[in-house]
């Protein structure tokens, strides 16, 4: 099993050095700079690249199709889940009408 240790050593990084984590008046100006930057060499590394208009008309067809299965899907999962909460609400309702010991 392979282990995350990313929390521990965020946790102990905030306690060791707290200023790294926090945006002050003093240091924005810096940290605007760097994310500047680096944004500018993200950019650089990997460029927009055009795509023709039937590729992307292509891409955003099949990513709507997803994303209505999806909701489809969600849908069809809460109405289960809805259904299980009111059979559970009709068995309790039941049990509390039984005599205390008549079961």
């Amino acid at each position: 099993m392979e282990r995350n240790y990313m929390e521990m050593f965020f946790a102990e990084n905030i306690k060791q050095r707290p200023q790294d984590f926090m945006l002050t008046d003093k240091n924005l100006p810096e940290f605007e700079e760097n994310m500047k930057r680096m944004r500018a060499e993200r950019a650089a590394a990997n460029p927009i690249k055009p795509e023709p208009a039937q590729q992307e008309l292509n891409r955003l067809r099949s990513q709507l199709f997803g994303l209505q299965q999806n909701a489809k899907s969600y849908e069809q999962r809460v109405n289960d889940v809805a259904g299980n909460v009111h059979e559970f609400e009709r068995r309790l309702t039941v049990m509390l009408r039984l005599p205390r010991f008549g079961w």
